[in-house]
């Protein structure tokens, strides 16, 4: 890793360890006021926080996306499932290991005198390391991967974004997850969310006549009109979303799970449900995505049934022969 790149990480962290404490609240904030709370500019501050949301990984199954970004054309939003970041999310071995060395980089380049405080949080971030189970202190797992987004993808964010900063009406070209051929689209952009591990676009499509929601890797291109449409009042992006979910669908499917008695209580708690004689619960979800399904499945094991759709039944006994062997 080179000194420019070094100086860019720190200066980078810098400015995400000023701006987070802004946007803790749940709320959504002028971009233009957090990037002069943080020093920086707009454009800069929304690549910090596209970086910090995106990242190329194997989530395991049951994973739960803890942070989701939602840009609009003036203001930003972070906001958890549970709201308010009431509790600390868990943090895996490599995580621990990057802010080890985000500490390392601010300590490169900061005075001699505060070097001090930083070694004590690189010293906890280590005995925190240590304490995991089943875990140790390896010196040869320390290594930086910039996982690229895919050009088109990038590209096509990056138009629809522009779109929505200009509120011009854009006409996309967009494959459902069932269709077996592209569908064009005209569509007023309102807004890019990062939403468990993949960007998705809102926005009022002309020909339904309503909000919807369309995952951006399924967009082969993008056209951004020299019509522009006005500012829809009432609406917020964080409308879209619940306990992280993307709610406003384009009908794709609807997952229906049962849950065992065992845990019906919990989900009836902050699900809408259908009880059934033997005290299990009937759910349903908006379902965008199958690998999200079957992340939802998996997390209560052995008390879940997915009863619909087939292809999420499927997908699911695949990822258990997957796990049992």
């Amino acid at each position: 890793m080179t000194h420019a790149t070094l100086t860019t990480a720190a200066a980078q962290l810098r400015r995400l360890l000023l701006a987070l404490p802004t946007l803790a609240d749940d709320r959504a904030h002028p971009l233009a006021e957090v990037a002069d709370t943080v020093g920086t500019t707009v454009e800069t501050l929304r690549r910090d926080l596209t970086t910090l949301v995106t990242r190329v990984t194997d989530d395991p199954a049951g994973f739960t996306e803890g942070v989701q970004l939602l840009i609009g054309s003036e203001d930003v939003q972070l906001t958890t499932p549970n709201g308010h970041f009431r509790r600390p999310m868990a943090l895996t071995r490599t995580e621990l290991h990057a802010l080890e060395l985000g500490l390392a980089a601010l300590r490169h380049e900061a005075p001699p005198d505060e070097r001090g405080v930083m070694d004590a949080a690189r010293e906890r971030l280590r005995k925190a390391i240590a304490t995991l189970p089943h875990e140790r202190i390896a010196d040869g797992d320390r290594h930086l991967s910039l996982g690229a987004e895919p050009d088109g993808a990038r590209a096509a964010r990056r138009e629809l974004q522009r779109c929505i900063r200009e509120r011009a009406v854009a006409t996309i070209t967009y494959r459902g997850a069932n269709a077996s051929s592209d569908d064009v689209r005209r569509v007023q952009p309102l807004g890019v969310v990062w939403s468990r591990g993949a960007w998705y676009l809102v926005a009022w499509c002309e020909r339904s006549d309503g909000l919807r929601v369309f995952r951006l890797d399924r967009v082969t291109q993008v056209t951004c009109e020299a019509e522009r449409f006005a500012p829809r009042d009432g609406f917020a992006l964080e409308h879209v979303l619940r306990e992280g979910k993307v709610l406003v669908g384009g009908g794709d499917a609807t997952m229906r799970v049962r849950y065992t008695p065992h845990v019906a209580r919990w989900i009836a708690e902050r699900e809408r449900v259908t009880t059934e004689a033997d005290g299990a619960v009937v759910a349903e979800y908006p379902l965008l995505d199958l690998e999200w399904g079957v992340r939802q499945a998996l997390r209560y094991g052995p008390d879940v049934e997915v009863l619909e759709p087939a292809e999420l039944r499927e997908a699911v006994i695949a990822r258990l022969r997957t796990l049992a062997g």
